[in-house]
């Protein structure tokens, strides 16, 4: 817990006597089953129509992603560790919404789970006036690791034809988290009523 205090910056943590203070930012179950309905009323029916457009079968949005707490804990413990080496100092977590390819990604490696919404996650830092810029890391020929503002990449990666990735790019090894357990809706009419 200590690794989750620092990274927060003890704004929630009270190290004194290892109690937590509510952040401001939780919000009550009425209002999350409201944005919850909202997203099924309002974007799921675009999200299936244009998929079962692509390929005529049936298509059930993704409605949640999984991770374990352990795992949660673990990425927090070595963003701070890799930061440190870059020394650099996260300021907070993004969380980037994203799609998965139809079979393949570009470097070959195979779709986890083909043509559903998803998310990935990366640390974020302040850099002159800019605040919570995303970053991630590679290890350079010479085996020092250097920085990886995402705003940058992102446009050298989108410069190149078809958006291909070069050989640096795949071997990044990178603090960009994914690989989350995706939930399409179980039989039923609303996943957050009807899992008993």
């Amino acid at each position: 817990m200590k690794i989750i205090c620092k990274l927060l910056k003890s704004i929630f943590c009270n190290k004194e006597n290892n109690t937590y203070r509510k952040p401001t930012q939780i919000i009550s179950l009425h209002q999350a089953i409201e944005m919850y309905d909202l997203y099924t009323e309002e974007r799921v029916p675009l999200i299936q129509e244009y998929e079962q457009s692509q390929t005529g079968e049936e298509f059930h949005a993704t409605r949640s992603g999984w991770y374990d707490f352990n795992t949660m804990k673990e990425y927090l413990g070595y963003v701070e560790q890799e930061s440190k080496k870059l020394g650099i100092k996260p300021s907070g977590l993004r969380f980037y919404f994203s799609k998965y390819p139809n079979e393949e990604f570009q470097d070959g490696k195979p779709a986890k789970y083909p043509r559903r919404q998803s998310f990935f996650i990366t640390p974020t830092v302040n850099k002159g006036h800019k605040k919570h810029l995303g970053f991630s890391f590679k290890t350079n020929k010479h085996g020092d690791k250097e920085i990886l503002y995402l705003e940058k990449e992102v446009h050298i990666i989108r410069k190149t034809s078809n958006r291909t990735p070069s050989q640096d790019t795949i071997k990044t090894e990178g603090l960009i988290l994914n690989e989350v357990g995706l939930m399409p809706p179980p039989k039923g009419d609303n996943e957050m009523d009807s899992q008993n």
